[in-house]
């Protein structure tokens, strides 16, 4: 049995702990990524564009980040997991596997020109 849950932490209340606001269930891991997050953004759509009332007092919401162990990030942006050939999604490095030592190893770090570009390293 395998849970994917998505917590929620209110940022500026710092004695408050992560809590579930949504979890998949499931045999194996859920069947596509919009099948995973799409209860949960439809649902917080309409708290985002007209707040929600807490003992009378209106709160606006506000995403700040997602925070993801490394299978559920390359889950969600669709990309390989952490050890496959072509891993990183900044660099264009192709890895090489050792079948020896059964690992994976990247020989070289040329980051991609997009990437530069975002840095300002052009």
């Amino acid at each position: 049995m395998e849970f994917w849950p998505i917590l929620c932490l209110i940022n500026n209340m710092r004695n408050l702990h992560p809590f579930v606001v949504g979890i998949y269930c499931g045999t194996t891991k859920p069947p596509s990524v919009q099948g995973y997050l799409t209860p949960f953004v439809e649902e917080i759509k309409p708290l985002l564009k007209n707040g929600i009332f807490i003992n009378g007092i209106k709160c606006s919401l506000k995403v700040r980040c997602f925070i993801c162990d490394t299978p559920a990030r390359s889950f969600a942006k669709g990309v390989v997991n952490f050890n496959a050939y072509n891993r990183c999604t900044r660099c264009t490095v192709i890895g090489e596997y050792n079948h020896e030592s059964h690992r994976m190893s990247f020989p070289r770090i040329d980051l991609n020109v997009i990437w530069l570009k975002h840095l300002n390293y052009d």
